[in-house]
């Protein structure tokens, strides 16, 4: 993002363009750590495990001094940023195509993500028309997590389905693998290719020149 900021005519601060990558960063920790303090200390939303892009943005805004026109068009520049970095993994989309075709079974997409379940489907849509059908939970929306266990809780509320007719896939295995079999759910831990040797050559590079590396040879999301 912070390349096509440079090289893109706008009237965001220099100060903002230049500094994109860590301020970015920056302000998502910042409003996360605050966000917990916040909510520790409100016992109305001690439950909320959770932010959202807007979240982040609102903060950006606020601490950088940008317009609200500024401030929505680095949002929707992180979107398009996010849409174009999927890569789609044709055997699992057609997977969930087969389960969504088998009246016996029912296909939910789970994430912790800042990102909104609106956002999300429509990312995906624009993959494949599949995904327009799918239910998507966000812990963004929710307020719980896969990484605390919670939003399976809450989905199991929502769906009526006990967690011994689920099988979930992810490729976290913290949040996708442990707490889920902590729940008694049948969990599949999806493992992403080796990097090829070129791809380790430019990660070293990356590291030592602070540029970003996008896994080229599989897909980057398991989607």
């Amino acid at each position: 993002m912070e390349y096509i900021l440079k090289n893109r005519k706008n009237d965001i601060p220099s100060r903002v363009i230049n500094n994109f990558s860590f301020i970015r960063q920056e302000t998502e920790s910042l409003v996360r750590n605050s966000w917990r303090q916040c909510y520790s200390d409100n016992p109305y939303k001690r439950d909320e495990q959770d932010i959202t892009i807007d979240d982040i943005y609102r903060r950006f805004k606020e601490t950088y001094n940008l317009t609200p026109k500024q401030t929505n068009y680095i949002k929707r520049l992180e979107i398009n940023s996010e849409k174009k970095l999927i890569i789609p993994i044709p055997k699992n989309i057609q997977k969930i195509k087969n389960l969504s075709h088998d009246k016996t079974k029912k296909v939910v997409l789970i994430s912790d993500t800042y990102l909104t379940e609106t956002i999300l489907k429509k990312i995906l849509s624009e993959i494949d028309p599949i995904f327009k059908k799918i239910t998507i939970y966000a812990s963004s929306e929710i307020k719980k997590t896969k990484a605390t266990g919670d939003i399976y809780k809450y989905i199991k509320k929502q769906e009526g389905i006990e967690y011994n007719q689920w099988i979930h896939t992810g490729d976290n295995y913290n949040s996708d693998v442990i707490k889920a079999k902590e729940l008694g759910i049948q969990s599949i831990y999806f493992r992403y290719p080796q990097l090829t040797s070129w791809e380790n050559r430019l990660l070293y590079f990356k590291t030592q020149h602070n540029l970003s590396l996008i896994h080229i040879s599989e897909p980057t999301r398991p989607y």
